[in-house]
């Protein structure tokens, strides 16, 4: 609708789409520096923010008119958003997030439930029902928008995509080896373009946070939260769906992993170590399609 919005005023042609999308490209480098200065310090944020900007994934969603673009750059500022205690900002941020499509409403409905738990972090015993409807308010508006839009699609086609062509991708898989070939493709989605370094370094610090029993700040346990329930969700679908996987896909879970990675490296890495991660992890993000 928007983009039909912008040919009925500029024309129908393809620059006013790529014109678009540089446009939540702006959004999307402030509001991930904004983001990224919250949790880093000046000396090490702009790296984060290079390596966060040259993922594979990422960076070819500059160049090209993808709806996931949209999706991630909302995601990342209502993730900005929530952090700063912004309920308006965060209310017209999930408008975007929940409005592109289904997975974005997945990614919407998950950050509900992680902001209830960050809240409930922050308050402790005195979390009440007062203190659950001031964090459901943000939420609202993305709630009506939703609930009108399906009342009007289930009056005009029925149930979710009958007669559509996606309608097949929400079937189980017809056998294990399709199961099976499934989730190698779930797995290899997750992990390339270079991206099994950041997985390598997940599971390396996750021994050692355990090892040393460290304490997550209430943010690091919030985005850990978030990043369980929706890594859980996608894994879920390759058991009850044959919906194919993208990248695309993984872009607000891979974002959060990226943040809870540097969170802990920042911490107990020394100095020399932190710039060869940067150096490493940037070499592989930059030769990713080659991976």
């Amino acid at each position: 609708m928007m983009t039909a919005l912008l040919w009925k005023i500029f024309g129908y042609e393809l620059y006013v789409s790529h014109l678009f999308m540089w446009l939540w490209a702006g959004f999307l480098v402030y509001n991930t520096g904004k983001l990224l200065a919250r949790f880093f310090s000046p000396k090490y944020s702009g790296w984060i923010l290079l390596i966060v900007l040259l993922e594979p994934t990422v960076l070819t969603q500059f160049a090209v008119s993808s709806p996931d673009f949209i999706l991630f750059t909302a995601f990342v500022m209502a993730l900005r958003y929530l952090f700063d205690g912004n309920r308006t900002g965060l209310a017209l941020s999930l408008l975007f997030v929940c409005g592109i499509s289904m997975r974005g409403v997945f990614a919407g409905a998950i950050l509900l439930l992680a902001n209830i738990y960050y809240d409930y972090l922050r308050s402790g015993k005195s979390y009440s029902v007062k203190s659950f409807s001031k964090t459901l308010l943000p939420y609202w508006p993305a709630g009506i928008l939703l609930t009108t839009y399906y009342i009007y699609y289930f009056v005009q086609a029925g149930w979710f995509f009958t007669g559509s062509s996606y309608s097949q991708h929400y079937i189980p898989p017809a056998s294990a080896k399709t199961l099976a070939v499934h989730l190698v493709a779930f797995i290899l989605r997750l992990v390339e373009c270079g991206r099994f370094v950041i997985w390598l370094l997940a599971g390396y610090l996750l021994y050692v946070a355990v090892k040393n029993k460290i304490r997550l700040s209430n943010e690091e346990k919030m985005l850990t939260f978030f990043f369980i329930a929706i890594f859980a969700l996608y894994f879920l679908f390759v058991f009850i769906t044959q919906m194919p996987f993208s990248p695309r896909y993984f872009l607000p879970l891979f974002f959060v992993l990226t943040l809870l990675v540097f969170s802990v490296i920042l911490r107990y890495w020394k100095e020399k170590n932190i710039k060869m991660g940067f150096i490493v992890i940037l070499l592989f993000s930059l030769t990713g399609n080659f991976w």
